[in-house]
């Protein structure tokens, strides 16, 4: 029989010697679709960036990234089809064309499990409230719309796959059927994001895990109530702060009156959730600024 300090000086070794694998080769430059989208200056601009609301919802729902997700995740929802969460999103103009942030404001992170826990201890548990982030640049000429640059959270600032992965790499990425829409992985209980299955399994030292055959979940942009405006000018108040019942998708899922607020810089993510257990996920508007969004 072996002893506990044998098997976790064997699961250090494993660890030791598995973590660093090389990534694979990149396939051929990705050509990624553009899409038409006819944006109507005269509409309605409630937050006043220059891109009208109905513009503003015309590209997140076009570019909703397709997400892979694991049906036996701690927040799958049968009833749904998808991951429990808020599902809002944040559009901006730019130079180029616009940004869009998708939250999907998870309810929870459920923590990871096995082997490799034994050595990380608590930190393995799980938190109310998850925050994480997919967000896209698009480039527009005329009416013509396209995706040139993607960011993915994963275990940002305990993992370095946090970054813009730039118009020359998008070939890391798959793509829905008509080539516009980014697919992107979602690790099982811990929901970070991925451009594939095997960069999942190689996430955080190798704790992350994917499905080999999962659900396949458009994000839903199916409502112009999800677009949480602009800081300062949003419909939800200046600091787009919804209580539970106010969220435009799944408020049967949480408590009255709790709110989450994700124009604010100091307010943790915390998914809506009665019991605030476990370290305090980053504020929603922390993370926005640092995309950008001002």
């Amino acid at each position: 029989m072996h002893t506990p300090n044998a098997v976790r000086a064997a699961a250090l070794v494993c660890l030791a010697a598995c973590v660093r694998a090389p990534e694979p080769a990149a396939p051929s430059p990705a050509v990624v679709a553009p899409v038409r989208i006819d944006c109507d200056a005269t509409s309605a601009d409630p937050d006043g960036d220059g891109l009208s609301e109905s513009c503003e919802f015309d590209v997140a729902r076009a570019f909703a990234p397709v997400l892979r997700v694991d049906r036996t995740d701690c927040l799958w929802s049968s009833r749904d089809a998808r991951l429990r969460g808020g599902y809002l999103f944040a559009v901006q103009p730019t130079r180029e064309g616009a940004r869009i942030a998708y939250l999907p404001a998870y309810e929870e992170d459920c923590g990871w499990s096995g082997v490799s826990c034994w050595l990380r201890g608590p930190r393995c548990s799980g938190h109310a409230g998850d925050s994480e982030v997919i967000a896209l640049d698009l480039t527009r000429r005329d009416a013509m719309w396209r995706v040139s640059a993607i960011y993915v959270s994963a275990h940002c600032g305990d993992d370095d796959r946090c970054r813009w992965t730039p118009e020359a790499e998008l070939q890391r990425f798959s793509w829905d059927a008509d080539g516009a829409a980014p697919v992107v992985w979602v690790s099982k209980e811990k929901h970070a994001h991925y451009a594939t299955r095997a960069s999942c399994e190689r996430g955080n030292w190798r704790r992350d895990r994917c499905a080999s055959e999962p659900a396949t979940v458009r994000f839903p942009v199916v409502s112009g109530l999800q677009n949480i405006g602009a800081r300062g000018r949003s419909r939800f108040g200046a600091e787009a702060c919804i209580a539970g019942h106010e969220r435009p998708i799944g408020a049967q899922d949480t408590a009255t009156g709790l709110r989450e607020c994700f124009w604010l810089d100091t307010a943790s993510f915390r998914g809506w959730q009665q019991r605030r257990v476990g370290p305090p996920p980053r504020p929603y508007g922390a993370i926005l600024r640092d995309l950008g969004f001002r």
